[in-house]
């Protein structure tokens, strides 16, 4: 009863509500505080509110071996590049009647990984088009003729504000790496402000930092 007391008083000196004295993360400090007040060694304090600290950090994330695979999936939430052993694609050869767009991707993307200027692209049109299997298998094509350069990475939609975030990492890659950064079915609505984080990277990170390309689809002009 006593700690409780403590623990009330504690929280009325800090100006803390009744819904914040039940906080986990007050309460550890509050029970903290109030051993301290009973056992004043402030070496002792201080090693608790160590400990209790390093639990409350996050781990780091991992970090993204670019050498593993030659295909990545973006996780936003703990800034991690999961590796994709075996990408499903088909092969190039067998999608017919998309031929322009083929040889325009695909010369694209050759200049891209040659170093030379390139464009990101849009690919818009209806469902079961071929549009990400174009995407996939432009990449596959390539690293099939040079190897271990270029890097498939795919960021889901309503990650798109994380993307910033994503360029960083990619920054750190081995200079000769290059990345298409794909975004599958790409669209925004009315209240949708994360087309801001794709406008921006698009005309400042992605250009400047010539490692990166972005390519989207849309099931309509976006």
């Amino acid at each position: 009863m006593a700690d409780y007391n403590r623990h009330r008083q504690i929280c009325n000196l800090a100006g803390w509500g009744e819904s914040v004295r039940f906080c986990p993360i007050i309460n550890e400090f509050s029970s903290i505080l109030c051993n301290f007040m009973s056992q004043p060694d402030i070496s002792l304090l201080l090693t608790r509110i160590a400990e209790a600290l390093d639990r409350l950090t996050p781990a780091p994330p991992p970090e993204s071996d670019f050498e593993k695979a030659s295909g990545f999936v973006w996780h936003a939430e703990t800034d991690w590049l999961e590796p994709i052993p075996q990408i499903n694609r088909v092969p190039l050869d067998l999608l017919q009647g998309i031929e322009q767009q083929r040889d325009i991707l695909l010369e694209n993307t050759h200049r891209f990984t040659r170093g030379l200027p390139a464009n990101n692209a849009l690919l818009w049109g209806a469902r079961g088009m071929g549009k990400s299997s174009l995407v996939k298998a432009v990449h596959a094509s390539i690293d099939a003729d040079q190897p271990k350069i270029l890097v498939l990475v795919e960021i889901h939609r309503e990650d798109i504000p994380s993307l910033p975030r994503l360029l960083g990492v990619l920054r750190k890659a081995p200079p000769k790496k290059r990345f298409i950064v794909f975004c599958d079915d790409l669209s925004f609505d009315g209240n949708d402000a994360s087309y801001k984080s794709l406008k921006a990277a698009s005309r400042v990170e992605l250009r400047s930092a010539r490692k990166c390309c972005l390519y989207a689809t849309s099931i309509g002009a976006i």
